[in-house]
């Protein structure tokens, strides 16, 4: 063990002195995912003989080494276990953030416009009704994006590019997918470091790395599923007044053939719409215009889904290091357990067909040990119906191109003219005063 466990009161702020070491814990362990969770679990005994195991109570504060480069960590007790059968307490705890930030409330809290995702998770932690902790957001985060895009304004019909979080935990504020939260808003990846909390890109070092089966390798578990209801392979796109693509058309994914069927999944884009472009004035010619834009804006949005991953099943394999140790291959395997949540792997595992490169997403840390016995590694599927409409780089304001093609379809001119051996078609730019004309002859088109 590279530092010991200690135990604090739960009002304690001076976190270095060494009053009450748990020296005596006969497991313990550090399980962190990609998802935002930070846990520990432990057993101690009942009977100890510094008379310890009695003040693991609810809200008492555990510190523990953790298996990257942070500093010691910092974990609430939230259920301890007393069992005399077994003679010993099991205790569960999670990180000091997690656990208090999720028993906190935020009343209301506005994010407008143009805010940081870095800023935004300062102006959060900043409107927390119950500030007994200093709280604060590290500097890991460099971007510089500040578009939020969490949909349309059905009074308005702008894009909602601000964040309005209210009655909620700052932990949802945070974290929720579900409802308006930082994360639904700017995407990112969650580290906690006891009372710095940082969202970045995405996370994870440099170090990459490949495990191969050997002879004595046996505990490799691989999980895929297709009931993941963000998965299809084609799709049937519809605007947000109810336009369908022509002829029933169907959106089939390059990979839909990969599988024993289908998978369909009809797709109401809620940015798309017929009547925005449109007016009481336009003519049958501007309606079927209109139409084709907003065809070719649901293939446009079909074709996203498809490269931000729908198509692909997500696997998920769990690896023990234990069992890798044993392996010919590996008698040195400590740069491979000098992993982070977020780091490339590449598994080859040739009895279950496998060579896949994914993430580490889930490490379990024995801390007794100090060492990673078991990580998880699978595709990191955004999610996708919010990754369509909020990207990083670039936000469409909805208004600004109703306005744009509105007035390209009043500035423009279709004309067709009928000769006795020719039919010209002239399409005008009256407000750049420019044509072009296609006339189809009997044998030629020029």
């Amino acid at each position: 063990m590279k530092g010991l466990i200690k135990l604090f009161d739960s009002n304690e702020t001076n976190f270095k002195h060494n009053k009450n070491v748990l020296s005596e814990f006969t497991s313990a362990y550090i399980t962190e995912d990609i998802d935002g969770t930070l846990e520990f679990d432990g057993e101690y005994p009942l009977f100890d003989e510094k008379k310890l195991s009695k003040e693991l109570n609810i809200g008492k504060t555990i510190k523990s080494p953790i298996y990257d480069n942070r500093h010691d960590q910092l974990f609430k007790i939230r259920k301890p276990n007393f069992s005399t059968s077994n003679k010993s307490v099991s205790v569960y705890a999670q990180a000091i953030g997690y656990a208090d930030l999720g028993s906190n409330i935020v009343l209301g809290c506005h994010i407008p416009a143009g805010t940081t995702r870095k800023k935004a998770i300062e102006m959060l932690l900043n409107a927390r009704q119950q500030k007994i902790r200093d709280y604060h957001v590290g500097n890991l985060d460099t971007s510089t994006n500040t578009n939020i895009n969490l949909g349309l304004d059905e009074s308005t019909g702008e894009v909602i590019n601000y964040l309005d979080i209210d009655y909620k935990s700052p932990l949802k504020g945070l974290l929720d997918e579900s409802e308006n939260s930082i994360y639904k808003a700017y995407r990112g990846e969650l580290i906690w470091d006891n009372f710095e909390i940082n969202m970045v890109n995405k996370r994870g070092s440099d170090n990459k790395f490949t495990i191969r089966s050997g002879k004595n390798l046996q505990d490799l578990e691989k999980e895929i599923s297709d009931m993941d209801d963000d998965f299809a392979t084609a799709l049937i796109m519809c605007s947000s007044d109810g336009l369908y693509l022509p002829n029933n058309e169907i959106i089939y994914s390059s990979l839909a053939n990969k599988y024993d069927r289908y998978h369909y999944k009809v797709i109401k884009c809620d940015d798309v719409s017929l009547e925005d472009l449109i007016t009481e004035n336009s003519t049958d010619e501007d309606v079927e215009k209109a139409k084709q834009v907003v065809y070719e804006q649901l293939r446009e949005r079909a074709q996203n889904y498809f490269n931000e991953g729908m198509a692909e099943l997500l696997g998920s394999y769990t690896i023990n290091f234990l069992e890798l140790a044993k392996s010919e291959e590996y008698k040195d395997y400590s740069q491979l357990t000098n992993c982070s949540i977020g780091n490339e792997v590449t598994t080859i595992y040739p009895e279950l067909d496998l060579k896949v490169t994914t993430r580490v997403t889930k490490i379990k840390y024995n801390v007794l040990k100090d060492e990673i016995e078991e990580i998880t590694v699978g595709n990191i599927k955004k999610d996708i119906a919010d990754s369509i409409n909020n990207t990083e780089n670039k936000v469409d304001n909805v208004a600004d191109k109703v306005n744009n093609n509105k007035n390209d379809l009043k500035k423009t001119k279709v004309t067709m003219e009928k000769y006795n051996n020719s039919i010209v078609l002239k399409v005008e730019n009256l407000s750049k005063d420019t044509m072009a004309k296609i006339e189809v002859l009997e044998k030629e088109i020029v």
